[in-house]
């Protein structure tokens, strides 16, 4: 074979075998790792990021983080002016107030016209009885002197009419006739007081007295009655109660809203607004990455997939931090593949090699890890 035909096929060979290198190595991959060599992957530390944003909209009254600060949970990161607020939240508490001071009026109401109205009806009730058992007693004593004056009137007459027969035979002298004779005029003039007392008693008059008692009744029963509206505007009262507690509640809401916690312990990646800004609810004030949260994401090829299984605790070195060691443990394999790093030949009647990833959560005790740092991670 000619020389420079020799040459000519093994540089196509250390070519070829130049670019399987490249795929075994991990090198065709935009997002994964790199292998290094041996069981030892590079990449780059990653960390959950976190948003934080306001509730409401507003003006950015106050700052208090900057880009890359570290930050614990709950620290007010910033606020916004509370002029506005508090006012809402002072009509809003006016409003309530008022409107529990309506529900005591109410019932205030309610137990006077309540005492009120079983006082009046008491009364009312023993007016007509007293009334009633008057009448009764009237009627009866007009009956019994009615009575009594027609026995009278009975008695003159008889001794009139005899009186007057024996002064016809002259057995009685005029004197003892016309004492007869007056005897039964005053007789006949009690009986007409007597029948008109007993009308009087017994007729209109004496009803009246008794129905209007009995309309004294009534109306305190009428009264008794209103007890039901009256309770009724408690009712109401104490409905507007809840809707006056429900927008003091909503004020109170809007009110701590101003204030910015961070939600989780972390470093302030990007922060996007300053003191000033009118700020939009829910735009994005600052971005958390959580330090406790940071994990870095490989990828391994099928044949070593074998000796891997979640809850296995990898050592990861950080070039930027001299070298330093740190633990970390796989959380996470993925089902399936996600590329190939080797490609078949169909000469040789190979299969693809494919990778899969794998997401290891590093342990950062001393929160000197950071995202965006180069780790090293041996398998």
């Amino acid at each position: 074979m000619p020389r420079k035909r020799m040459l000519t096929i093994i540089a196509a060979g250390i070519l070829a075998l130049a670019f399987s290198g490249f795929w075994l190595m991990g090198g065709g991959s935009s997002s994964g790792s790199i292998l290094t060599g041996g069981n030892t992957y590079t990449a780059t530390i990653e960390g959950t990021e976190i948003d934080v944003a306001f509730k409401i909209p507003g003006k950015l009254a106050k700052v208090y983080i900057e880009e890359g600060d570290q930050v614990k949970p709950g620290q007010l990161l910033a606020e916004l002016e509370s002029k506005e607020l508090a006012a809402q939240l002072e009509q809003a508490r006016g409003a309530y107030q008022a409107a529990v001071a309506k529900v005591a009026q109410a019932e205030a109401a309610v137990k006077a016209t309540r005492e009120g109205a079983w006082a009046q009806l008491s009364k009312a009730q023993s007016g007509y009885a007293a009334k009633a058992d008057a009448n009764r007693k009237n009627v009866a004593m007009a009956k019994a002197a009615l009575d009594a004056a027609q026995t009278a009137n009975d008695i003159a007459k008889a001794n009139w009419q005899r009186v007057q027969e024996l002064y016809r035979e002259g057995a009685v002298p005029k004197s003892k006739y016309e004492e007869a004779q007056m005897a039964y005029a005053k007789a006949e003039a009690e009986l007409a007081r007597a029948r008109e007392t007993y009308n009087l008693a017994s007729g209109t008059a004496g009803q009246k007295e008794v129905e209007a008692a009995a309309d004294d009744v009534a109306l305190a029963q009428a009264n008794l009655e209103q007890i039901n509206l009256r309770e009724k505007d408690v009712q109401a009262a104490k409905a507007a109660v809840e809707q006056a507690r429900g927008a003091l509640n909503a004020a109170q809401a809007m009110y701590e809203n101003r204030l910015l916690y961070a939600p989780a312990g972390g470093i302030v990646l990007t922060r996007n607004m300053e003191a000033g800004e009118m700020v939009a609810a829910g735009l994005p004030f600052a971005t958390l990455v959580d330090l406790d949260d940071l994990f870095i994401k490989i990828y391994v090829t099928e044949d070593k997939l074998a000796s891997l299984s979640t809850g296995k605790e990898v050592t990861v070195e950080i070039p930027a931090l001299n070298n330093a060691v740190y633990k970390g443990k796989i959380v996470n394999i993925s089902a399936a593949a996600d590329f190939a790093v080797k490609k078949a030949t169909s000469e040789l009647g190979q299969t693809d090699i494919r990778s899969f990833a794998v997401k290891i959560k590093l342990v950062n005790r001393d929160h000197k890890l950071r995202p965006g740092l180069t780790a090293k991670i041996r398998l």
